[in-house]
């Protein structure tokens, strides 16, 4: 894979979405300030391997992150995506203080298990989710910004 860039993007963001990443380029980032890219929900192994050299070629100080559905789902696409970066993976809007906000019950029980992705930065949501009165929550459901690590 050849890529290169006319100058180094402040962020790496994926998006589970077609909507969001729409939103967030159109509405967030219209400066172009990261490199957002779609990933379209459990990204292709194909897609994987493209993520794993890109993060290859990025310096560390450039921080990646991700923006997905606050659902089992979603957490094991940040977990897909973390492993074949092979670097720190920033949760973007994925917090259980957003699901508690914007959230709905879940109708079904999920196979999570709490400190089962010890170490992940998306750690704290999984064990949320694990409790019988966590929230889930579609990405849709609130506005695009630009992603930081605080």
């Amino acid at each position: 894979m050849t890529v290169s860039f006319d100058r180094r993007p402040d962020y790496v963001l994926t998006i589970e979405n077609f909507a969001s990443f729409n939103r967030h380029l159109l509405e967030a980032d219209v400066d172009r300030l990261g490199l957002t890219l779609y990933v379209g929900g459990y990204p292709s192994l194909a897609a994987q391997k493209a993520l794993a050299e890109l993060a290859a070629k990025l310096p560390e100080t450039v921080p990646f992150f991700h923006w997905s559905d606050i659902d089992p789902d979603g957490t094991w696409i940040f977990r897909t995506i973390e492993r074949a970066l092979g670097r720190q993976l920033w949760p973007h809007l994925m917090s259980r203080h957003l699901a508690e906000t914007f959230g709905e019950a879940m109708t079904s029980r999920i196979k999570l298990r709490k400190g089962n992705v010890a170490g992940s930065m998306i750690a704290d949501l999984v064990d949320y989710l694990t409790q019988p009165d966590a929230k889930i929550m579609e990405q849709e459901q609130i506005d695009p910004k630009i992603p930081n690590r605080s």
